[in-house]
């Protein structure tokens, strides 16, 4: 009996990516069509993408659209609240420093950078 050659196993998708997508985008790439499964013999795999990108932004809009101003509100009143630990930070470094008071100094450069990093993360976050 002839030994089979090893199949070649796919690498696992990412985490949460649904495995009809993993197949549209690696047709895609290739270049190739992709059955359907509506009855359709088959359809350019880019085509595919597109309509489906089509629909999801579709279903976004309907989910999120009405949720946009309230999202913005609060981006705007977290980065007013960092910004201002920021400068209180600032202001009480600069006036330890005057006064000669390196504790104090010390608090604030940690100040400083506890509200530069809170700023930096919620702009990720946003």
């Amino acid at each position: 009996m002839a030994e089979r050659p090893p199949a070649t196993v796919p690498p696992p998708p990412a985490c949460g990516t649904p495995a009809w997508a993993i197949v549209l985008d690696s047709a895609a790439e290739a270049g190739q069509t992709v059955p359907m499964t509506d009855g359709s013999p088959s359809v350019d795999a880019g085509e595919a993408m597109r309509a489906r990108h089509g629909r999801l932004d579709a279903l976004l809009a309907e989910r999120l659209d009405h949720l946009l101003p309230t999202l913005a509100a609060e981006q705007k009143r977290t980065r007013l609240a960092w910004g201002g630990g920021l400068a209180v930070a600032v202001l009480v470094m600069l006036l330890a420093l005057a006064a000669e008071a390196m504790e104090v100094a010390a608090f604030g450069f940690v100040a400083i950078l506890l509200a530069g990093s809170g700023l930096h993360h919620h702009a990720g976050v946003f």
